[in-house]
């Protein structure tokens, strides 16, 4: 008899996850960053993918069949702006006009209709002032979706701005007057905005770097490195050619941004401000 409880009280526990996980809400983003707001605020209600991933080097890779193949050509897809949208459908190939069936795709929204000014989709989520405001649409977004979830994105919206505070106050603590050799266009807005005084190699001093990741002598590298850093953090990320990545980080100890592979964005930020507080104290 207890046999048979137990196994009903499991039969009706594998219903309702079953039952749970038929509820999810399925949705596209046109890239990984937007992708892990969505996860965010929609927590279990919501199944995401994006239309782009990053490969093994940091390389970002875009798949038109992953948002207009099969099955997701008929699931919502979101975008920053129009022209994100335009880019990425374009993207690789060699006419730039998008196909009757891309530029009339039922379910295409964006985030901002009416544009928005960005570089880099990295950058600009690298700039934490672009966030409050983008996850504010991204839970408009999946409350006209799921308007009976209403009540639950808008606590995520609400956890996620308080994070997002504590991650600035705590950032600019640790790198306020921090000055920055940031090789990464992606990231100079992120370190500008807690507070660090941020440079950018100079024709010269890429010339030694270059130097530096094609040389093998130690003495020879040693004189190439002497003063780079004059007392600045260097910073590359996953944009940053491969080649001077390895030289920089082995010869002038710069922090590596890698991309944030399935985690929350907001941890993320949270681990490059630990990677960085961690050079800074061994400095």
């Amino acid at each position: 008899m207890r046999c048979r409880i137990v196994l009903c009280a499991a039969a009706l526990l594998l219903g309702a996850l079953s039952a749970a996980a038929a509820e999810k809400t399925r949705v596209l983003a046109l890239d990984p960053m937007t992708e892990l707001l969505f996860q965010f605020i929609g927590g279990p209600y919501v199944s995401t993918a994006s239309g782009a991933s990053w490969d093994d080097n940091g390389r970002l890779r875009i798949s038109r069949a992953a948002v207009m193949g099969g099955a997701n050509a008929s699931l919502p897809l979101y975008a920053l702006d129009p022209a994100q949208y335009r880019e990425f459908m374009a993207a690789g190939r060699r006419g730039k006009n998008l196909t009757a069936a891309e530029q009339n795709r039922a379910n295409l929204h964006y985030l901002y209709p009416d544009g928005v000014k960005r570089g880099d989709v990295d950058a600009f989520y690298g700039d934490p002032a672009n966030m409050p405001f983008t996850a504010q649409q991204v839970a408009n977004a999946l409350s006209e979706l799921v308007p009976e979830r209403y009540a639950y994105f808008q606590r995520r919206l609400g956890e996620f701005n308080a994070r997002l505070r504590s991650v600035l106050i705590t950032g600019r603590r640790l790198m306020t007057g921090t000055k920055v050799l940031c090789l990464s266009e992606r990231y100079r807005p992120f370190f500008a905005a807690f507070g660090s005084i941020v440079s950018v190699p100079t024709e010269e001093e890429m010339r030694r770097i270059r130097q530096i990741s094609q040389a093998s002598s130690p003495k020879y590298i040693g004189n190439l490195a002497a003063g780079l850093a004059e007392g600045r953090l260097v910073v590359v990320a996953h944009d940053t050619d491969p080649q001077l990545r390895r030289a920089l980080i082995a010869h002038l100890g710069a922090v590596y941004i890698a991309p944030p592979k399935n985690e929350d964005i907001l941890f993320f930020m949270h681990r490059v401000l630990l990677d960085v507080g961690s050079r800074l104290s061994r400095r």
